[in-house]
């Protein structure tokens, strides 16, 4: 018997299949069960994170469920890592900050911090503390809480703006617009950025600049592609 068969022609079941009936299509899965599988492997992986970073920490850290007391110290066992702002100016590296009512009241090296403050639950301070500070009775015989960063970590007491512009910054340096009084001067120091790199800019590639502030202008008025003073 020949193996050929008319193209298009379906094969005629036959045996026990043949009398189940046409079969039904498998079930696709739903969204939900996408979901539900996402969120089953995100959580493994949180685990597995959380469980991979038990003990890697091995010094003290800041616990966001306690509160800190009224006197207590954040030093760094890796050297100077906090970094302060001192009022001569410029930024100042230590490996402690001591603070005393919620202000800094002193800073220095972790054996300074030990030497006149104390370290809770250890000796006590064989400095007198309360000659620079004024620190209660109870700090100077029991000493103060010390919390230690974790490893790889950094202070910046009072660091207020942690944030920056740097891709703003690369704009303005660039094509600098500061000090514009109008939109025709912002086109001519664009023509002139032009003029410098040969009167041609290459396919593709944007002039950028920044440093205007149109609230300076005559006309105040945010400039646009079609407008003019």
């Amino acid at each position: 018997m020949s193996t050929l068969r008319q193209r298009g022609a379906k094969p005629t079941p036959a045996g026990p299949q043949a009398r189940r009936g046409p079969q039904r299509p498998p079930k696709r899965p739903t969204r939900s069960m996408h979901m539900a599988i996402t969120v089953v492997i995100m959580a493994f992986f949180v685990l597995y994170s959380q469980r991979q970073g038990k003990g890697a920490y091995t010094v003290d850290t800041i616990k966001s469920a306690r509160p800190l007391p009224e006197w207590y110290a954040v030093c760094s066992k890796e050297g100077k890592k906090v970094y302060t702002v001192p009022a001569d100016g410029g930024a100042g590296a230590v490996e402690c900050v001591v603070v005393g009512g919620k202000r800094v009241v002193d800073t220095g090296s972790l054996a300074k911090v030990r030497r006149e403050w104390g370290e809770r639950g250890s000796t006590p301070p064989s400095g007198d503390s309360t000659a620079v500070t004024g620190a209660p009775d109870a700090v100077k015989k029991k000493g103060i809480k010390i919390v230690y960063l974790p490893p790889g970590h950094s202070l910046t007491p009072g660091f207020t703006d942690a944030h920056a512009h740097p891709l703003e910054y690369g704009y303005s340096r660039r094509l600098p617009l500061a000090g514009t009084k109008s939109i025709d001067e912002i086109i001519a120091k664009v023509e002139a950025y032009v003029a410098a790199r040969g009167g041609k800019i290459p396919d593709g590639e944007w002039i950028v600049g920044m440093g205007w502030d149109q609230t300076k202008w005559p006309v105040k008025e945010f400039p646009t592609a079609v407008s003019r003073s």
